[in-house]
């Protein structure tokens, strides 16, 4: 009808980490935003963020209940133990979080930071803040964008921060995590369903 449709000027991936709808993304996704939406719907405020390691916690302006959140695990996980990423290839096009399942590979970054995590699994630029889960459904990473001193990793490598690191960075921001691990090892339809209800698009408008 001639009308111009309004689009973010990203999209990129993010979950919720409490049962009051507290989303942890990537800086990346809340770089010079005018307006920050989760899900395309809820507006949120940046509450935290820590740049070194790039994680964001927002925090909607209205009160969400989720299906779902994010439980870290203890720590870290076993190498090449299977992994899986819920996030929103596409650019956030479907509207339901896809479950992606890899291995994982090093306990440190490529250039040996310990608070990395290197990850055999193929990531979409948009899927930057996804968490990484085990088999249990907790937390065990979130994946980062896909750089590393301005070189792309190849395809089927995903770099992420260790839970360790998710753990510090909440805390600092004044979160109290008081949900225990998972423990029972779920399938691989579970695991995708928890991941839907844990997952969410975060959009940056301007």
């Amino acid at each position: 009808s001639g009308l111009e449709v309004r689009t973010p000027d990203r999209v990129r991936t993010g979950f919720f980490i409490d049962a009051g709808g507290t989303v942890l993304t990537t800086t990346e996704a809340v770089g010079n935003c005018a307006q920050t939406l989760i899900n395309d719907s809820y507006e949120a405020e940046l509450a935290y963020s820590d740049a070194d390691l790039g994680i964001a916690v927002l925090r909607p302006l209205t009160q969400l209940a989720p299906l779902a959140f994010g439980v870290l695990a203890e720590g870290p996980g076993r190498v090449q133990a299977p992994i899986a990423v819920s996030g929103f290839p596409f650019d956030g096009t479907l509207s339901t979080a896809s479950m992606s399942f890899g291995t994982l590979a090093a306990l440190e970054g490529m250039n040996g930071e310990t608070t990395l995590q290197r990850l055999d699994i193929a990531t979409a630029e948009s899927e930057a803040g996804a968490p990484v889960l085990d088999f249990t459904g907790s937390v065990t990473g979130m994946v980062l964008p896909g750089t590393v001193s301005g070189r792309t990793l190849p395809a089927d490598v995903t770099l992420a921060l260790q839970v360790d690191a998710l753990r510090d960075a909440l805390t600092a921001a004044g979160l109290v995590l008081d949900a225990a691990p998972r423990e029972d090892r779920m399938n691989e339809e579970n695991l995708a369903r928890l991941g839907a209800d844990m997952t969410v698009t975060v959009s940056c408008w301007n």
